[in-house]
């Protein structure tokens, strides 16, 4: 399964949530001293958003590595082989340890 896409709906939910606690402050600033310069670091929200996106996006990443589904680590996928394949046998055995274990793209695969 796909879990990349619940992963990166959650970073970006908490990444807006950080922008939004930024308003707030933004907000409550204005609210005591009533200038109106604090909201030129709204211009600045896009660019913020994209580095917290990025923060969020490690951690949520992190954790699911340390603590998330890891069975597709144990089976043969398109770009990643996880298990070796049965490699003939050479005229000189003492190379077979030495045989490249490699994955190869196939175009049929992008299929599935």
């Amino acid at each position: 399964m796909l879990f990349t896409s619940i992963y990166n709906g959650l970073a970006t939910g908490l990444a807006i949530v950080f922008m939004g606690n930024g308003i707030k402050v933004l907000m409550q600033e204005w609210w005591l001293d009533g200038q109106f310069v604090h909201f030129t670091l709204v211009a600045l929200i896009p660019l913020l958003f994209m580095v917290s996106l990025f923060f969020t996006l490690q951690i949520f990443q992190n954790v699911s590595m340390a603590i998330g589904p890891i069975a597709q680590y144990f089976k043969n996928l398109c770009y990643y082989s996880a298990m070796l394949h049965i490699l003939p046998t050479f005229d000189a055995p003492h190379l077979l340890p030495f045989a490249m274990h490699i994955a190869s793209y196939l175009p049929a695969c992008a299929i599935f």
